[in-house]
């Protein structure tokens, strides 16, 4: 995977500055590597490493953050004057970096490398590295879209540090004759897709086994995604046979995590995921049964728990379920009818 690394002010070794930005690779490799399976990131690191304190240097990538969200939000893109609200928050963010004791020329040298892996094709997310301070920030260049998954957040080792999310706009991404965004990750054979998945999806299972109902979840999204790197056309009937079991079982085990969480349209919509994979699922068709159940959506409800009791009558889990299903639809019945009655004056 390639490297690119910037210092600030520049070193006089790039021996030196490779073997610095290597050290600091090498403590975050495992999380980066999840975070370029979840977000499809370019299949490199970039490190900045200023002689800099690292609190204005957050400030500052936070604040160029900011006028980037406000120049996509004029939706514009042939404006060519920065607009009243992105210069005050320049003038605002200059401000700052002055009142903190930076000089003109740290601010000058960081802007341009910030400027420069902003220029890229597909802009990276990137590390900012204090040297003095021996600290650094994780900087997730994403679609705006992705903007509130907190997955990266929750990555050991990087779950204490400090992150900084820099959305990128649609003009970031190149298009295709049609005019959508080019995919920022090629195919993979299908044997490494799977076991990239496989491996996610274990991860995910340790998480629900410790009670990370969200943070299993998700993992097995990432799964999910690894699959969808999966070169088809390359793929073998035993391959597409593989994927579509690991998919079926994912989309299971991410209906239960929003059942545990209380979240009962997704629990529906995994539930309908995997229904869509295999019809005759007595899991899928039980567990978005309970989260019909629990939205009082009881004509769904039922037609799953029968479709279920009919493929396996033995289950008597599902026998349970459709009884009391029955029973409450019954009770929310007669409560209603009570109610018109009290409402218009009926006798019972």
């Amino acid at each position: 995977r390639g490297i690119e690394a910037t210092a600030v002010p520049p070193m006089q070794s790039r021996a030196a500055l490779f073997e610095t930005a290597m050290k600091l690779i090498e403590r975050i490799a495992v999380p980066v590597n999840l975070l370029v399976g979840r977000y499809q990131l370019p299949l490199s690191y970039s490190v900045v490493l200023a002689d800099c304190p690292l609190e204005p240097m957050a400030r500052l990538v936070a604040s160029q953050a900011r006028q980037d969200q406000l120049e996509g939000a004029t939706g514009n893109q042939e404006e060519i004057f920065a607009s009243d609200e992105v210069k005050q928050e320049a003038k605002r963010s200059r401000a700052d970096w002055f009142g903190s004791g930076q000089s003109e020329d740290m601010l000058r040298d960081l802007s341009m490398a910030l400027f420069q892996l902003r220029a890229d094709a597909y802009p990276p997310s990137f590390v900012l590295y204090s040297i003095p301070e021996d600290a650094y920030i994780v900087v997730v260049c994403r679609d705006v879209e992705c903007m509130n998954d907190p997955f990266h957040r929750e990555l050991p080792p990087l779950r204490e540090s400090q992150w900084l999310d820099w959305p990128l706009m649609a003009d970031h991404f190149p298009k295709d004759a049609q005019g959508k965004n080019i995919p920022k990750a090629m195919p993979i054979a299908a044997a490494e897709a799977i076991a990239f998945a496989l491996k996610n999806k274990q991860q995910g299972t340790d998480l629900f086994k410790q009670g990370e109902f969200e943070q299993a979840r998700a993992e097995y999204g990432v799964a999910v995604e690894q699959l969808d790197r999966l070169d088809s056309a390359a793929s073998s009937d035993a391959n597409n046979t593989e994927e579509t079991a690991i998919r079926l079982s994912l989309a299971l085990n991410s209906a239960l995590c929003s059942l545990k969480l209380s979240e009962w349209s997704r629990a529906v919509e995994f539930s309908s995921q995997a229904l869509e994979l295999e019809p005759c699922s007595t899991k899928a068709l039980f567990r978005r049964a309970q989260a019909n159940k629990e939205i009082h959506n009881w004509h769904q409800a039922t037609q799953d728990l029968q479709l279920a009791a009919s493929i396996a009558p033995e289950d008597t889990a599902v026998a349970k379920l459709l009884r009391e299903v029955g029973k409450a639809q019954h009770q929310e019945d007669k409560k209603a009818k009570q109610a018109m009655q009290r409402a218009f004056g009926f006798k019972k």
